[in-house]
């Protein structure tokens, strides 16, 4: 390990870091631009691009279109990851279809929605320029109006860079006028005498001087017919492209809303998500504003703050911290370019089996491995050799940050185990018996709180946790008990309790008292486009904190964890 900066505090911070992150289908289609024009390519070939040798000029910047809460523009991405096999939704519209993963967000006229809390009927941000089959149309046809309003000089055979133009067979060469406009200046020549010579006079043709061949004339007032030498500039083909490409954005304008029409399940597929480098966190998929992924990746500003992160990865997907740490580019590697040395971690996934219709764990491994790590953690080669020892939690210290990634997994894991202990882990269960189950896995689950919040763990922790919605009686939003009716028996839409997010586990019962185990907890949050830690509630989500008059309110989810651990040790300068 890399030298650690002095430390001043024995304090460790245990904290549950609640969110929720999506994913998209393969074929969703973005417009990625890597110093060329945008291209349009599916997330699918956009990953194996980004992953493979044909983006492998790491100083090339990979910009995607993206919100920009007010115009559709192109902004740097920092990574696409594969996000596994998963079930996935079509959202259609008029206009547009999607496959995304129910956590998926979408931007609405009522703020960023995961697609669970979606519907037939509510209306969705797309990007209004994206190309149906009307637009097309009308963009061809435009592109053709612009073309036939240039004026070109023609019957120029002794220009080197004439275009082929045949006519009955015989190429005459023609080039537009705004060229012949520039390079007869160039030559001190009239445009009359710089074109009879092109026509007339091959050997006094070939001792004058050209523009390069890739040059392109850009017409400063955007008259295509306005051939005055004043109004026009020389620039290359590429940089003709962008300019135009920019004003095309622009004008654009950005998103409209349109309607839901359907929300169908289409089974498992293998799933992908962008992240954004800084603001704003969201692209532009299949037409759609869509969200880009988020809390697993903050946790790079601790490795890069010098904490030594060992991190049991239940929900795989830590390609995203993976690559903050080790891209150059990025602002964690800036600061400290041994970052990655800090982090240890172990992937833990159950094999599945489907049994009477149903997707159920086949052995039940992970709640014995995460036990086994935490009482003594050691990694092993393909030999049996001893490769990593990092010892027992009890061990650690607070400049250790043990992460659990994420609860809802653990959760699972928990109930895995139980049913593997009473021999019914690929069992038909009764109701009464799946209540029974439920309840035995948050037993597990308090028990596994109680003890990482101990003060005999000396280390911090760090779980990170979804979300789930559930009322003060221990009720979810859609049961009837808590639903206002109107006079018919129709729900309003309203509730007779106050609904709260709250770490997500097995069952709703045990997670309002999830927050009573830990110190700390804060909300992962997008406000505007843009992602942050809140301290402080959002009305969305119990927020506790062991500090509250030491901390901000909110932090850049870029940085917020080590800005959080900072203020509440009272580190802060």
């Amino acid at each position: 390990m890399p030298p650690l900066s002095a430390h001043h505090s024995s304090q460790s911070t245990k904290l549950l870091l609640v969110g929720n992150s999506g994913c998209l289908a393969g074929d969703t289609i973005v417009s990625a631009k890597r110093g060329q024009l945008p291209k349009k390519l599916t997330l699918e070939v956009l990953y194996n691009r980004v992953h493979g040798s044909h983006f492998n000029r790491k100083e090339v910047d990979t910009e995607v279109l993206c919100d920009f809460d007010g115009y559709v523009g192109l902004h740097k991405m920092h990574d696409i990851v594969k996000s596994g096999i998963k079930d996935v939704y079509l959202v259609r519209t008029k206009d547009r279809e999607i496959k995304a993963t129910l956590d998926h967000k979408f931007k609405t006229d009522n703020g960023w929605q995961p697609l669970s809390n979606l519907s037939v009927g509510d209306a969705v941000y797309c990007w209004r320029f994206t190309r149906t089959k009307e637009n097309k149309r009308r963009d061809t046809q435009e592109r053709k109006d612009e073309l036939h309003s240039r004026v070109y000089i023609y019957s120029i055979p002794y220009h080197p860079f004439g275009q082929r133009h045949f006519i009955a067979g015989k190429n005459y060469k023609r080039l537009p006028k705004a060229r012949i406009v520039i390079e007869a200046a160039i030559n001190g020549l009239t445009i009359d005498e710089f074109i009879t010579i092109l026509r007339e006079e091959p050997l006094e043709a070939a001792e004058l001087q050209y523009l390069p061949e890739e040059s392109t004339i850009h017409h400063k007032n955007e008259d295509f017919t306005d051939d005055r030498i004043e109004n026009l500039e020389v620039i290359s083909t590429k940089e003709h492209n962008g300019l135009h490409h920019e004003d095309l954005v622009r004008a654009s304008k950005g998103t409209e809303l349109e309607i839901i029409e359907e929300i169908t399940h289409c089974g498992k597929t293998m799933t992908y998500d962008i992240m954004m480098e800084g603001d704003p966190h969201n692209f532009i998929a299949n037409g759609f504003v869509v969200h880009n992924s988020g809390k697993t990746g903050s946790l790079a500003s601790l490795a890069a703050a010098g904490y030594r992160l060992r991190i049991i990865d239940l929900d795989n997907k830590l390609d995203v911290l993976k690559n903050y740490l080790t891209d150059p580019t990025s602002m964690y590697y800036k600061q400290n370019p041994k970052c990655a040395d800090n982090v240890q971690y172990v992937t833990l996934t159950e094999t599945k089996k489907s049994v009477a219709g149903r997707i159920v764990s086949a052995k039940s491994t992970v709640w014995e491995n995460m036990m086994n790590l935490l009482n003594n953690w050691q990694e092993k080669d393909e030999d049996g050799k001893i490769i990593t020892d990092l010892g027992g939690i009890l061990t650690w210290s607070d400049r250790d940050v043990l992460v659990i990634d994420s609860l809802s997994r653990a959760s699972l894991a928990a109930h895995d185990h139980h049913l593997k202990l009473n021999g019914a882990l690929m069992t038909e269960r009764t109701q009464n018996e799946g209540r029974r189950d439920i309840g035995a896995a948050q037993d597990k689950i308090k028990n596994f709180l109680m003890y990482l919040s101990d003060e005999s763990i000396k280390c911090n922790v760090i779980i990170i946790c979804h979300i789930t919605q559930v009322s003060e009686s221990g009720y979810g939003p859609q049961n009837p008990a808590i639903q206002e009716k109107d006079g018919k028996g129709n729900p309003t839409g309203s509730y007779t309790e106050s609904i709260l997010g709250f770490p997500a586990t097995i069952g709703r019962a045990l997670s309002p008292h999830v927050p009573e185990y830990f110190p700390n907890v804060l909300h992962a949050k997008t406000t505007g486009v843009r992602n942050f830690i809140h301290t402080k509630s959002t009305g969305e989500v119990a927020t506790i904190c062991t500090a509250p008059l030491k901390v901000a309110n909110q932090y850049p989810i870029e940085t917020g964890l080590a800005d959080y651990f900072k203020a509440v040790r009272g580190e802060n300068k």
